[in-house]
């Protein structure tokens, strides 16, 4: 009986329900977060088997220990050969290829230069791509927040939440181009800001750039890059496409960090590390983990959130010009903005992107690129300013509570928070004036988008929308047309 009570008290703890909310997380049957009630499935119902085998008064001797063993090693067995097959059958959304075979592979640059020697071993000497020669057409996607117990008061995203069909095409290189693209006046590099997440062929911004300048725009950009990634792709692709400029995208959300993948780590946690990658990736548990969310999710999807009072205010309402649109965003996004700028300067992902930035500085110079930064601002930068006499103090310190310790008082904490808001960004401008690289910033050109009316963001996704796209390539076609 005590291991039955043991599996039913696996239960009876729920998880923060506002802050499953808030994170645009699963919420199964009302009160538990997909990993806690994964981890009470695979907790309680051995407890549940055990109780009720001593309930039964099951003889356990030998041959029934064999049989148990026996029975493990043979659903472990099982699981191992579903999984590996698993694995080998799915296609790969990335490929990490050497930046040695990488430049082996390119024709010599015009002028016969030789590649600059790789400066460090940044990702493992690796160039990060897609799969070459391939189109993933009529991809789904929609603007709604996941599982259906979300904000009580839910607004409609981008389009009303319609289902949008997307196509992105790759090239031989395995970036987001038409195919057969040999050389380029201007190259794009950065994450998803500059692929183009969400976003259909012929709506991301360096396409437009392209048809807005009339002038070649090669696109380095890959989903999930650093500006590590950005250094590996240019030195591995700049000699053959003998760009004269470089336009590198950084953005604020997550480009001013140490990514994992940089980290100096033992090689037990190294050793770690990769084997919970490996179970984290396992194609068994992802559909078990599916299947899971899409049986459960809807269960008591409609039921109350006790405590979202002061949370009313997500996802951020701004109206303007005659026009209501939502922007929501994460908890750990306000975090990350809440930084002084000498915090900001002397932290370690501030350095770390600094190194990165050099390297892109020295490998434009030695090819007489020229290179401009642009700054892609996080969402909660842009939008919390236009409307911060309707935040609520009290709601803005429980929303950054989750993730920040030792907040000063409500009120105190949002002066402070609003004076900080454009630390990171101030810090980079700097950084920039003081190197003597080209600066272009799209916050205020997206700020005033919205005062226009327009949403540039996606409602439940932190990318922008098609417009936010034509904003970012009209602000650097601009840019570059008044700098030539």
């Amino acid at each position: 009986m005590c291991a039955i009570a043991a599996a039913v008290a696996w239960w009876i703890p729920p998880s923060d329900v506002v802050e499953l909310v808030c994170d645009q997380s699963e919420v199964l049957v009302g009160r538990y977060s997909e990993n806690r009630f994964f981890v009470n499935l695979l907790t309680s119902l051995p407890l549940a088997l055990i109780g009720g085998l001593l309930v039964s008064r099951v003889r356990f001797d030998r041959l029934f220990a064999f049989k148990a063993i026996a029975v493990a090693l043979g659903a472990l067995l099982a699981f191992v050969v579903v999984d590996v097959a698993l694995r080998f059958a799915r296609d790969a959304r990335y490929e990490e290829t050497d930046i040695a075979s990488a430049r082996a592979a390119a024709p010599q640059g015009p002028q016969g230069k030789k590649p600059i020697e790789w400066p460090h071993d940044w990702e493992g000497g690796s160039i990060k791509r897609r799969p070459p020669n391939t189109v993933y057409e009529n991809i789904a996607t929609r603007d709604r927040p996941p599982g259906g117990l979300t904000y009580p008061n839910r607004p409609a995203g981008y389009l009303d939440g319609k289902r949008r069909l997307v196509t992105l095409t790759v090239d031989e290189r395995g970036f987001r181009n038409p195919p057969g693209r040999q050389q380029s006046e201007i190259v794009v590099l950065g994450d998803s800001f500059a692929e183009g997440s969400e976003m259909t062929d012929a709506d991301v911004w360096p396409r437009l750039l392209e048809r807005e300048l009339g002038r070649p725009v090669y696109n380095l950009g890959i989903s999930g890059g650093s500006p590590r990634h950005s250094v590996n792709n240019l030195l591995a692709f700049a000699d053959e496409l003998a760009p004269k400029v470089v336009l590198c995208l950084v953005y604020e959300g997550n480009d001013f960090k140490v990514h994992k993948a940089d980290e100096k780590i033992s090689r037990g946690k190294a050793i770690y590390d990769v084997a919970q990658e490996a179970v984290k990736d396992s194609p068994v548990i992802k559909r078990l983990r599916s299947w899971l969310v899409d049986t459960f999710e809807d269960v008591r999807s409609d039921a109350p959130i006790p405590g979202w009072d002061s949370m009313a205010w997500m996802p951020v309402a701004l109206r303007f010009g005659g026009s209501t649109s939502h922007v929501a965003f994460k908890p750990n996004r306000v975090e990350r903005l809440y930084v002084t700028e000498d915090e900001f300067a002397r932290s370690k992902g501030w350095a770390h992107t600094v190194d990165a930035l050099r390297a892109l500085k020295e490998a434009c110079a030695s090819r007489g690129a020229r290179l401009v930064f642009v700054f892609a601002p996080d969402a909660p930068h842009v939008v919390l300013p236009l409307v911060a006499d309707e935040i609520p103090a009290e709601g803005l310190h429980r929303f950054a509570d989750m993730e920040l310790s030792r907040l000063p008082p409500p009120a105190e904490f949002k002066q402070r928070f609003f004076e900080r808001v454009e630390s990171q960004e101030r810090v980079f401008a700097r950084y920039c004036a003081d190197e003597g690289i080209e600066f272009v910033s799209l916050t205020e050109p997206l700020r005033d988008a919205i005062r226009r009316g327009e949403q540039v963001y996606f409602t439940y996704d932190q990318h922008w929308s098609p417009l936010g796209h034509v904003v970012a390539a009209n602000a650097i076609a601009a840019y570059l047309r008044a700098q030539p």
